[in-house]
């Protein structure tokens, strides 16, 4: 069995984390350390990191984090999330959608003023512009906005 980055593991299966988090809790001394390392079966917190470190080189293979794949896809805020097909008929619904998102002041949104590259000085005055808010999920049988997959959606989840 593939396990992936997004399967969640149970607090009973072997390679849960779960019981090292209780017993680095619990540790009152360090343990012992040897030749730039932590001895394993000394006891104390060098003892859990040392094996953490030897289960994770075993499960990083098995979980995928040697050899991690990139996805690229396009998606849609017309289709997908608005749910507007793309023909010349849905083009005035669209635009009124998107009249929706108008704002009059891009400097009153906090993520414009913190992650944005600003196409004029503040002092220049009001910066209209578009927001769209939306949540992201990557769900198997959901496209990139949560929404039951549909006809023409182009985000498929492959968990």
């Amino acid at each position: 069995m593939k396990i992936t980055a997004f399967t969640f593991i149970s607090d009973r299966d072997p390679v849960s984390a779960k019981s090292f988090l209780t017993d680095i809790i619990r540790q009152r001394h360090l343990g012992q350390y040897e030749n730039g390392q932590y001895v394993v079966g000394q006891g104390g917190l060098g003892d859990i990191l040392a094996t953490m470190k030897i289960n994770y080189s075993v499960l990083k293979r098995q979980m995928g984090f040697d050899c991690p794949q990139t996805e690229t896809g396009k998606f849609s805020l017309r289709s997908e999330l608005m749910g507007i097909k793309h023909d010349e008929s849905s083009d005035a619904v669209f635009r009124d959608e998107l009249k929706k998102s108008c704002v009059a002041d891009l400097w009153s949104i906090p993520e414009f003023r913190n992650y944005c590259r600003p196409f004029a000085p503040k002092q220049l005055g009001e910066q209209p512009g578009i927001v769209i808010s939306f949540p992201t999920q990557i769900i198997y049988g959901n496209n990139f906005f949560g929404w039951p997959l549909s006809g023409g959606d182009r985000w498929r989840s492959r968990i």
